[in-house]
């Protein structure tokens, strides 16, 4: 079971994981995969959720320092190579992932917020072919890219 709070990183391979809903602010990244977040494997829980993805290992969330400081002009990245931040396979049975449920709040509907000035891309897989998969909520990464894949069982078409 993993409690709202800040995390270094977050990366999930295998097993039967529970995330208590509330906002994960995750301020680092993986020695390995280099991503903040990482799901690619086992049963994974996280219902009203948000996943906070900042470049920032100073982050402060009494202050919201420095990340309340992103304008909307972004630097210039410092590399066209950049990992990706958040790598999600969804495309396993028995995922489900919902986002923040917290009316008022600038967050409310949103599963992963990145900050605006970080540039690292986001990639989501999810699938409804074997077994129940459930992903919903906000994606927000203002300057990074994002990809999501549906997968789908293909229509029936003669040729």
């Amino acid at each position: 079971m993993l409690r709202p709070g800040i995390y270094e990183y977050i990366e999930i391979v295998s097993g039967n994981v529970d995330f208590e809903p509330g906002i994960y602010v995750i301020r680092g990244k993986s020695p390995l995969t280099s991503a903040a977040l990482s799901i690619v494997g086992g049963i994974v829980r996280a219902e009203g959720v948000l996943f906070y993805i900042t470049n920032s290992a100073a982050f402060d969330p009494d202050s919201g320092f420095p990340d309340q400081g992103d304008n909307s002009t972004p630097a210039a990245p410092q590399t066209q190579t950049l990992l990706p931040s958040v790598m999600i396979n969804a495309a396993l049975p028995g995922i489900r992932l919902t986002p923040l449920k917290s009316e008022g709040s600038p967050f409310d509907g949103l599963l992963i917020y990145q900050r605006r000035q970080d540039f690292r891309p986001i990639a989501v897989v999810c699938q409804n072919l074997i077994g129940s998969t459930t992903i919903a909520g906000t994606i927000y990464a203002k300057w990074g890219p994002v990809s999501y894949t549906h997968l789908t069982l293909p229509t029936n078409r003669e040729v």
